[in-house]
């Protein structure tokens, strides 16, 4: 444990570590079983064998045999308790200026592509969340997910999830409405629960009802920032009913462009025929029955540089 202000009753313990007894996590052998810190630890895990500890800028890697600092990774910082998780798929460490992951291999960034909002309408971006409410991330083991729940909108409540899918390598973002999660718990059979205001939820039981959803593209300049493209359709092919949902988009600086439906069953075809570097796409009050296979654009590349 750390930030143990006062533990030994005559001096201020904040940066050190103590280790309990092996097996007998009540005592403390405090002449030899702790670790000086160069800072005050927020957050801490254990992971193969490791202990991770984390402060508000720094972590390091501790072998509980000693105890001793194997090594110390500036930048990773971690801002409250619940900012990070392990399991047999990696340790995922929600930080202050970015995600990690590390499967193995060492720390990787996984979450530059949601660092900023760029979409349609977007306001949701990692380094925009509040950061006087920090993250409280879990694992999600029905979807194989990493999530991360903040405060993206200044609320005051943590109503959103960031959702990294393992497998997929995607990123999602999940709401939760007029109540702010405050924890989460994994039980029996990987079934996620989740504190939420003054009570306890048992999540995704309901699989009969599914809620209407968005999507935010971010400037889509198809690997050619500086080229003028010549866009036509935005095709959009789904299965189940397209009810309610609306399509909109924007040019690389922001101005609405005109979109013409010319859509058939199971498939949306909206015409625009707009020269720019790049555009953006939102979709929005999809119903959850309609499942959308994959967004495809028409275009192609103009003579020249703009």
């Amino acid at each position: 444990m750390g930030d143990c202000q006062g533990f030994d009753g005559e001096c201020d313990s904040t940066n050190i570590l103590y280790l309990s007894e092996p097996g007998k996590y009540d005592q403390f052998n405090l002449s030899t079983n702790f670790v000086i810190l160069s800072d005050k630890p927020t957050a801490m895990c254990f992971w193969r064998g490791k202990f991770y500890v984390f402060s508000s800028s720094k972590m390091w890697r501790i072998n509980p045999n000693g105890p001793y600092i194997e090594d110390d990774f500036e930048g990773i910082g971690v801002e409250g308790p619940q900012g990070v998780t392990a399991n047999e798929f990696g340790i995922f460490v929600a930080g202050v200026k970015g995600i990690y992951l590390d499967v193995g291999s060492g720390f990787m960034p996984i979450g530059d592509t949601i660092l900023n909002s760029e979409g349609v309408g977007s306001t949701f971006g990692w380094l925009n969340h509040n950061p006087n409410l920090p993250p409280v991330v879990f694992f999600d083991a029905e979807r194989k997910a990493f999530c991360a729940a903040v405060d993206a909108t200044s609320s005051g409540y943590r109503q959103h999830c960031f959702a990294y899918s393992v497998g997929t390598k995607r990123w999602d973002i999940w709401s939760i409405t007029n109540y702010s999660l405050r924890g989460m718990l994994i039980g029996r059979n990987g079934k996620t629960y989740a504190a939420v205001g003054s009570k306890v939820y048992s999540l995704f039981d309901d699989k009969s009802s599914r809620r209407s959803y968005a999507w935010y593209s971010k400037v889509l300049d198809m690997g050619a920032n500086s080229k003028d493209k010549k866009f036509y359709e935005i095709r959009i092919p789904y299965q189940g009913t397209w009810s309610a949902g609306t399509i909109t988009a924007e040019d690389h600086d922001g101005n609405s462009i005109s979109l013409t439906d010319a859509s058939v069953t199971g498939m949306k075809v909206l015409t625009c025929n707009t020269r720019d570097r790049g555009f953006k796409i939102k979709l929005a009050s999809v119903t959850g029955s309609c499942l959308i296979d994959s967004i495809g654009i028409v275009y192609r590349h103009l003579s020249g540089v703009h």
